[in-house]
């Protein structure tokens, strides 16, 4: 029921779509349908600082939707004039492709958790479950992905840890468990974010009971021994400042963190959810911000914003080149005024130079205390001149072409074109209309020689290449892996099949391997 084991026949060898969907998002029509790639099964996975979908790089543009994870009990917004449908176009129209659902560990824990009333106007049942229910059916109409994260453990319960004496950590398991079997069959559920801005108590790396890596480590084997199955994404989020030891002078500005971003602790103990299958689904998931949440020190240096990159490069940007692991930023945003419009413009500038590719900004609705959203105060979708127009346009200039479902998320066959990155640097993916250069340098040797150790050991039924490191499918004119230029049967993602993506760069419009 999660993506598993599903077996493909006829799709098998479906590269390129043969059909002209609809698109799904409001930018579709400049997108060539020609390059919509088409798949039976979407498989997650992780590789060289990216998630992959089915064996190439997502691109992803999401926004936080907040509601769940407070004493209303629902997303916020819908107590009036303001519909789901409207909320969800709008950012289907914007290119949005993802959307990060805040819940609490109580509403996971209590199928029968009601709708505070009068706050969902368009609900036609008062169960919290029936309107995620909602939300998943029409976020896939709209091929928009979901994300779900344990924000906190109940209303008036904003803990530092995962845990507490109410919520013991075998609770916080039985609800992802819960959310898991309830929601994980509809094919636009990404996966978990385990627990949201762990901070103060919580460290990392010393040995301490209240050590989030271990923690992480422990919810996620406590789901798969009773959901064997789960092949979905896990987001992890770093601690704050403080709670793990630091490569760093002591007073060195990088040492002062926002919750949820401190990730020094991997220097000392990386995430290792105990099987190569489950760590090649964790993305680690900082959180930044600026001095609309909180006035850091460096916000306030003679040199701002031009000092922000290297403290950022401190924070963040050791994280994929240290664990080859994708970097998802789970939150950003403010109220993109004076100060805070500056040093977001300076973190987009960031992302694109760090080849950071996805992101989910906080947050749709403009309730958010300090930092506003992409609705207008009241409530309306922004117009030109508007200042959450130009939070729109700053996001889309950090992600300028995500990738896009060209139709509903739904039946027996997945179309997409993956976009590409915003910079023509960085790692790309040539499967959509644009023709961008590629120079991989050392990090395709390294990338290659990583690969090849990972899969060298699988089950082919089809033929090895000399190496015997890539299996290719006998069945389909050739097999590759990343970065691969479309070809009939399509190159890049191994036909879409059971065969395992080789996880090789491809150059010169050649797969590693061809039969």
């Amino acid at each position: 029921m999660f993506g598993i084991g599903m077996k493909l026949t006829s799709l098998a060898c479906l590269g390129l779509s043969l059909l002209s969907p609809t698109p799904s998002h409001g930018l579709g029509e400049d997108r060539s349908l020609q390059n919509s790639n088409c798949f039976g099964e979407m498989v997650w996975s992780v590789f060289q600082g990216n998630i992959l979908l089915n064996g190439v790089p997502f691109r992803l543009k999401g926004a936080n939707w907040f509601g769940f994870n407070t004493s209303l009990n629902i997303l916020h917004g819908l107590w009036g004039d303001v519909t789901m449908d409207e909320v969800l176009d709008f950012l289907a129209a914007n290119d949005f492709n993802g959307l990060r659902i805040p819940l609490s560990l109580s509403l996971a824990l209590d199928n029968q958790t009601k709708i505070s009333q009068y706050q969902c106007v368009e609900c036609t049942s008062d169960l919290s479950w029936d309107a995620i229910e909602r939300l998943m059916d029409k976020a896939a109409e709209r091929g928009l992905l979901v994300l779900f994260d344990f924000h906190k453990l109940a209303d008036g319960e904003s803990t530092e840890l995962w845990y507490s004496d109410n919520y013991p950590e075998e609770k916080f398991i039985e609800g992802w468990v819960n959310i898991i079997e309830k929601f994980g069959s509809w094919p636009n559920f990404m996966g978990i974010d385990l627990f949201n801005e762990p901070h103060i108590s919580a460290t990392w790396g010393k040995g301490l009971e209240t050590d989030w890596n271990k923690g992480a480590e422990r919810i996620v084997q406590g789901i798969v021994e009773q959901i064997p199955t789960y092949n979905k994404l896990i987001f992890v989020e770093g601690i704050s400042s403080g709670g793990s030891s630091t490569p760093y002078d002591e007073d060195d500005p990088a040492n002062d963190q926002f919750w949820g971003s401190n990730f020094f602790g991997l220097y000392d103990a990386e995430v290792d959810f105990g099987t190569p299958e489950l760590n090649k689904l964790l993305v680690y998931s900082p959180h930044i911000y600026g001095p609309d949440l909180y006035d850091h020190d460096y916000f306030n240096a003679s040199d701002f914003p031009d000092n922000m990159p290297e403290i950022w490069e401190k924070q963040i940007g050791f994280i994929e080149s240290l664990t080859g692991k994708a970097v998802i930023i789970g939150e950003w945003g403010g109220k993109m005024e004076g100060k805070d419009a500056i040093l977001q413009e300076k973190w987009v500038q960031y992302m694109l130079d760090a080849c950071i590719s996805g992101s989910f900004y906080w947050s749709v609705t403009p309730n958010s205390g300090d930092l506003g959203g992409l609705l207008t105060e009241s409530w309306d979708i922004p117009q030109s001149g508007d200042t959450q127009f130009f939070k729109l346009t700053l996001i889309a200039e950090a992600q300028p072409t995500p990738s896009l479902f060209t139709q509903p998320i739904s039946g027996d066959q997945y179309c997409l074109d993956f976009g590409a990155f915003a910079d023509n640097s960085c790692w790309t993916n040539t499967n959509s209309r644009r023709d961008i250069s590629l120079d991989l340098g050392n990090l395709l040797v390294s990338a290659e020689n990583k690969a090849s150790k990972e899969i060298s050991n699988i089950a082919c039924n089809g033929k090895m290449n000399k190496e015997n490191s890539v299996c290719c499918s006998a069945e389909c004119g050739q097999c590759g892996g990343i970065n691969c230029l479309s070809e009939v049967h399509g190159a890049s993602n191994c036909c879409a099949s059971l065969i395992l993506s080789s996880e090789k760069f491809c150059t010169d419009n050649e797969a590693p391997c061809i039969i």
